[in-house]
């Protein structure tokens, strides 16, 4: 698997976005923006992603910071 999405240059709205059109069929919630917790829950809770030991939310203060490590984690960077 290859998270190609960056969420450098990315709104809150197209990363969640990308993450449902991509991954629907994982069934991973589309949330605002404050609630981006319980998303990156959803996400390290999730079969698909589990196996590339995802980062827990709860060690970032902002969405962007998560998912930079997340990428990070599924692409092996």
């Amino acid at each position: 698997m290859q998270l190609d999405f960056i969420p450098d240059h990315a709104t809150w709205d197209e990363y969640n976005g990308n993450f449902i059109h991509y991954f629907g069929e994982q069934q991973l919630p589309l949330v605002v923006e404050d609630d981006w917790m319980h998303f990156a829950y959803a996400v390290v809770r999730n079969n698909t992603f589990d196996k590339y030991n995802p980062p827990l939310p709860d060690n970032y203060e902002e969405w962007q910071d998560w998912a930079r490590a997340l990428t990070m984690s599924v692409n092996g960077a």
